[in-house]
């Protein structure tokens, strides 16, 4: 098996009917015909399941445990990220999908707020939501003392999750709103809070 200069994909160069390979099942790291792509299609079905969250540690256990494959770190994170590029799509196209989700959100959740802005090429500046469930609950019986507060997402892409809270009667933490952007900046925060 081999590959033809300035292709692609691999091509079979000869064929040998009964196999001469020793069975010791040991694949090494840098085995190179093992590529995130080929690995990826045996995962991509186990990521669309509700409630999957994969982890580099995971996949590099799966693979040995089940495949018989060493993988490397750097080799599981592409694979990762080829899992969930194929499982997802690309992470800017998913902002495209927001109107969509929010419409179905305030159709299944009366009293919902949401808004989105866009700048003049319809590109992603801020998102805007507060579900009616917890905005009906802050009206009839939380008190009335909200904090503010913001964290940094954990991703390829910066971005910025802002949050409204206040405490339930029990003294528990009780979501109003959240609002995403790429940074926080007096801008974003004016937005936010209008």
């Amino acid at each position: 098996m081999g590959k033809l200069k300035n292709e692609t994909y691999w091509h079979v160069k000869s064929f040998v009917k009964e196999h001469t390979c020793s069975d010791s099942g040991n694949c090494n790291v840098d085995f190179k015909p093992v590529s995130s792509y080929v690995i990826g299609e045996l995962f991509v079905r186990k990521v669309t399941d509700p409630g999957c969250i994969i982890r580099l540690k995971d996949i590099i256990f799966e693979m040995k445990d089940v495949h018989d494959i060493a993988l490397s770190y750097n080799k599981a994170y592409k694979l990762k990220d080829h899992i969930l590029h194929k499982a997802f799509s690309d992470l800017w196209e998913s902002f495209k999908m927001l109107p969509a989700f929010f419409y179905m959100l305030e159709q299944s959740n009366l009293g919902t707020i949401t808004k989105i802005e866009t700048d003049s090429q319809n590109r992603f500046i801020y998102g805007f939501m507060a579900l009616g469930a917890c905005v009906e609950g802050f009206n009839i019986v939380i008190r009335p003392v909200i904090a503010i507060d913001a964290t940094h997402l954990k991703a390829k892409t910066i971005g910025v999750l802002l949050v409204t809270v206040c405490k339930d009667g029990n003294e528990m933490i009780y979501p109003l709103a959240f609002g995403f952007t790429n940074s926080e900046c007096k801008e974003s925060w004016t937005w936010f809070l209008k």
